[in-house]
């Protein structure tokens, strides 16, 4: 319209922003991107640290072969990144080829799916996150009448 624009998010909630709110604005059109971000960590447990090295460099190969990632135009990083509790942590960035979001998060989960294998083949698996529960002694009694 002349003095307010009308936008509808994902979850089709409406909002109406000032045209002049726009003057000063960055607009960023995702639809002209050629690439969607795709980006993950898996954490792997301290007694396969030793193996990092060669899980990245393989899952950087991976990435660099699968038809799904563009790693001629973008970045492909594979990178230890953090050092937990319980684990140590790896990032996974690539730029998967622009697809519908359906098709895209397909696509993020097979290569997920098949970073996951190339841990499985060097470590004795992923390190899950664990969870610990408390109990306290007065919550387990029964109410008393």
């Amino acid at each position: 319209g002349w003095y307010q624009t009308t936008l509808i998010a994902k979850d089709t909630l409406v909002t109406l922003v000032p045209n002049s709110y726009f003057i000063g604005a960055n607009i960023i059109n995702v639809t002209r991107s050629k690439a969607r971000v795709c980006i993950f960590d898996f954490r792997i447990l301290y007694q396969d640290r030793g193996a990092v090295p060669t899980i990245t460099e393989n899952v950087r190969q991976f990435l660099f072969d699968n038809k799904l990632v563009d790693s001629v135009n973008y970045p492909v990083r594979v990178h230890f990144t953090a050092n937990n509790a319980d684990a140590v942590v790896v990032r996974v960035e690539c730029h998967v080829f622009k697809k519908s979001l359906t098709e895209f998060f397909d696509d993020k989960q097979k290569i997920m799916m098949d970073t996951l294998d190339i841990v499985d083949k060097h470590t004795s698996g992923v390190a899950y996150p664990t969870e610990v529960q408390l109990k306290h002694t007065l919550l387990d009694y029964p109410a008393q009448a």
